[in-house]
């Protein structure tokens, strides 16, 4: 009796747990069949997003836009990119500004399965030509900057002056990194615009270890021997630009840097409520130091230790 009741439920044991697995069995065949049929289904032509047409974009190659699109899409994985239902312009945007550091901004959207890419591209405004400054020669190779300071593509040989050169460390990779900060170009702009109104040009920027922006004048010397003008970053711009735009009003002052304008060595803001100029094969301790009458607080008499201009090893 015992044994026929151990016997019985040994049996119904062994019904139960065959009945468990033939039904994992049916479910996972079920959910094979579902996945994989809609893996199928989702690859169907007529479901897929295809081929693309541009707006505003102009310098950047279509083609080669079209060509990463379509490498993008094809990137099918279990679903293809492709699909409308799941088919995310975002991540498209973003994938293609990645790949063309020249497009500042990227709008994709889907109308009937075609895709319509809309772009902006950044304007160069800058030639970021190394870490310091020198002369550019042809075998100098250049990188192109837009109004930031954001380096997006290799730049040809420019001999003039088309563009402001920038000067100064950048990461190993060069394009899509950014040189200085916003506010020192916001402040450039800025003495830059006072300095034009006495027809005097700015050919380069750079920064000093010490933090200092130098903008490197025009001149007929080689940009290494080329007057400069220093600035604290941390003085008030309006300030300054205000004191330059009160001494060089000076005619005696203005005729003196013309007329000297080939020995001029440096233009210097860096104090309060005063410009300083110096011209070469001058005594150090005798530049010319114009003040404002209103002075409230006292002058140092010593000017701070001079900082010449970094050179490239090779010069």
């Amino acid at each position: 009796m015992i044994h026929d009741r151990i016997s019985k439920k040994s049996e119904s044991k062994k019904k139960r747990r065959t009945s468990f697995w033939k039904r994992c069995f049916l479910w996972l065949l079920l959910g094979s069949i579902l996945f994989f049929g809609f893996g199928f289904l989702s690859r169907l032509d007529r479901l897929q997003v295809h081929s693309a047409e541009f707006e505003n974009i102009i310098v950047t190659d279509n083609t080669l836009i079209q060509s990463s699109i379509e490498t993008y899409l094809d990137e099918r994985y279990l679903f293809p990119r492709s699909n409308t239902v799941w088919f995310s312009a975002k991540k498209l945007e973003q994938y293609l500004m990645q790949e063309y550091p020249r497009l500042g901004e990227i709008q994709i959207k889907s109308d009937s399965f075609v895709l319509k890419v809309w772009g902006s591209e950044r304007e160069g405004f800058y030639l970021w030509c190394g870490k310091e400054v020198a002369v550019v020669t042809l075998d100098t190779q250049c990188y192109f900057a837009d109004d930031t300071g954001f380096i997006f593509d290799i730049a040809p040989f420019f001999a003039g002056s088309s563009y402001v050169r920038l000067y100064g460390d950048v990461d190993e990779k060069i394009i899509r990194t950014k040189i200085f900060g916003n506010e020192v170009f916001e402040v450039t702009k800025k003495l830059e615009a006072s300095l034009d109104h006495f027809d005097i040009g700015v050919q380069a920027i750079t920064m000093t270890n010490t933090d200092q922006l130098v903008l490197v004048l025009f001149s007929n010397n080689p940009i290494t021997e080329a007057p400069h003008l220093k600035h604290f970053m941390d003085n008030d711009t309006s300030i300054v630009v205000s004191n330059i735009d009160f001494s060089l009003r000076d005619s005696s002052v203005i005729l003196d840097i013309r007329n000297n304008y080939d020995r001029l060595e440096y233009i210097d803001t860096r104090f309060k409520d005063q410009v300083v100029y110096k011209f070469f094969n001058e005594k150090p301790d005798q530049p010319v130091v114009l003040e404002y009458e209103d002075i409230k607080e006292p002058i140092t008499e010593n000017l701070p230790v001079e900082e010449t201009l970094p050179e490239s090893s090779d010069q």
